[in-house]
């Protein structure tokens, strides 16, 4: 049963929701590049454009409405009026606080106050296990920004060594332990921004983010303070960037250029490093310095999976049939296993790195819209935007599902469980006399020197 005096629920969706039938996810029929004019779509989710040769309509913000034209970031033109309903949620019950239905319809905030007795619960399809916890907002510090004020709670959430959730939540970036339905702390809250992309320098500590908003990449510290603009130049949509923990260079996707760029977080020094076409539209990007190969999602026609060699070199298809709109993509760095979300298939995959051993690990009424996913010690977490919650699961057993961060205020963005096992040690060619490079120097899986 989903909780304490409730019906039999097989599955998330049913505790969240309680509706029959089960919501069915519209599959919008997107427009081909270069007939945006025609179409009428000039003003976009009511501030964007039609960029780019050939000509694509892009969103200048996130449509979270779900009823205009697009309701994700970087999408080409789509139909209006086609929508994906969030879970309908029945009205208050008498049932106590501390079942799983109370818990989702007590607040549309963050906070969620709840009777810390745990609950058990099981089904025949899936296995939901949850520990309540009252989940605090702490009071913000203000913070002078060169741009914009942002407020930033510089609270250390425990010891290095005990990993935890980083994610963004479009005003904000908080943090939470790993544990069934968390208390979520707010790290940066910033009303200007929308915070899209993260990664983190856990030698460092430091994180970086993606602000859509303000078409910039942003670093801090893992505590959200020493916030600093690293790119305000020559960026459109930067839906994603991960972070090459050995040899110091951040990675970003950009949707309207249609590229991957590449920046040394010390020099600033920066160069596109990948063309992705025309069709396409990079989305989700991750490397892995430890082999020295990059790998990334694209929305495009077709959408695809792709990887190349860190320095750019030696571009491949890894997969581009049964995708749709590939957001997530996560590494198991020990296994050498990649992990990936559809947000319009709604199914969690994953392969070995060289694309073989394709298998299915989840779809269905678990997971409807994923939006990001991340790998640790043999779970995957992901971030939800129709469920608005953060989720995870055994990667063997994928469909036995905890609610980790349950109804946030706003859609959930990137997820990463920050931890020194997610970023291991490897040798750097660069380090000694920059890798004899007169500039850039970047890490290689094909040049003979590395």
């Amino acid at each position: 049963a989903c909780s304490e005096g409730m019906d039999l629920a097989p599955n998330l969706r049913d505790c969240l929701s309680r509706s029959t039938p089960t919501p069915v996810t519209p599959s919008p029929t997107p427009l081909q590049p270069g007939s945006c004019v025609a179409a009428g779509y000039e003003d976009c989710c009511s501030g964007g454009d039609c960029l780019g040769d050939p000509p694509t309509c892009f969103c200048d913000r996130f449509c979270f409405d779900l009823d205009e034209c697009c309701f994700d970031i970087s999408l080409t033109c789509r139909q209006a009026n086609v929508s994906m309903p969030l879970p309908s949620l029945p009205a208050l019950s008498p049932t106590p606080v501390s079942t799983l239905r109370s818990m989702v319809m007590e607040s549309s905030t963050a906070a969620v106050s709840v009777t810390p007795t745990p609950i058990a619960m099981a089904s025949s399809t899936a296995a939901v296990s949850v520990t309540p916890e009252v989940s605090v907002t702490p009071t913000p510090i203000a913070m002078e920004s060169s741009t914009a004020a942002v407020s930033v709670t510089p609270t250390p959430i425990g010891p290095s060594s005990e990993p935890y959730l980083l994610f963004g939540n479009r005003d904000f970036i908080r943090r939470s332990s790993l544990n069934a339905f968390s208390t979520t702390e707010v790290i940066v809250n910033s009303t200007e921004s929308t915070f899209v992309g993260i990664d983190f320098d856990i030698r460092n500590n430091y994180m970086f983010w993606s602000d859509l908003s303000r078409r910039s990449i942003m670093q801090a510290r893992l505590d959200g303070s020493e916030i600093t603009t690293l790119v305000d130049t020559g960026i459109s949509i930067p839906d994603n960037v991960a972070f090459d923990w050995v040899n110091g260079k951040l990675y970003w996707t950009d949707a309207i250029h249609r590229e991957i760029e590449v920046m040394d977080v010390n020099t600033r020094d920066r160069r596109i490093l990948v063309d992705i076409g025309a069709t396409s539209t990079p989305r989700a990007i991750v490397l892995d310095p430890t082999t020295r190969w990059m790998y990334w999602t694209d929305w495009g026609f077709p959408a695809k999976i792709e990887k190349s060699s860190m320095d750019g070199l030696n571009r491949s298809v890894l997969h581009n049939t049964d995708l749709s709109w590939p957001n997530a993509l996560t590494i198991d760095y020990e296994t050498q296993i990649l992990y990936w979300a559809d947000a319009n298939l709604d199914k969690i995959e994953r392969s070995n790195v060289d694309g073989s051993n394709r298998t299915l690990l989840t779809s269905g009424d678990n997971i409807l819209h994923p939006f990001s996913i991340t790998f640790f010690r043999g779970v995957i977490y992901w971030s939800d935007w129709s469920f608005q919650s953060i989720i995870s699961a055994p990667v063997d057993a994928a469909d036995n599902i905890t609610v980790i961060v349950l109804r946030l205020p706003e859609h959930p963005m990137a997820v990463h469980v920050i931890s020194r096992e997610r970023q291991p040690d490897a040798p750097n060619p660069c380090a000694a006399d920059n890798g004899n490079c007169s500039s850039l120097c970047l890490l290689s899986a094909v040049a003979e020197e590395g």
